[in-house]
């Protein structure tokens, strides 16, 4: 059900310093009240880089940065190989 309102949501991990990450996760939705209505919004957090899981360590070595994961889009293809 929520789906359906769910336009868009993606992730950035964005390096702050020496042993510090931030991740920025940006959320489009519909309103399914009002019609032509989309709503972001925006979370942030910081994050040590011992609390990161091994394979988001393992990239972020790999490509110094990660921009721009798409959840939706990969959830979708999840959902559609199911």
């Amino acid at each position: 059900e929520l789906r359906k309102y769910l336009l868009k949501q993606t992730i950035n991990i964005l390096r702050l310093g020496y042993g510090s990450w931030t991740y920025q996760i940006t959320t489009w939705y519909s309103s399914p009240e009002e019609t032509n209505k989309v709503t972001r919004i925006v979370e942030s957090c910081d994050i040590p880089w011992e609390e990161l899981p091994d394979d988001v360590k393992e990239e972020l070595i790999r490509i110094g940065e990660i921009e721009e994961v798409d959840f939706t889009k990969i959830r979708d293809f999840e959902m559609l190989a199911a």
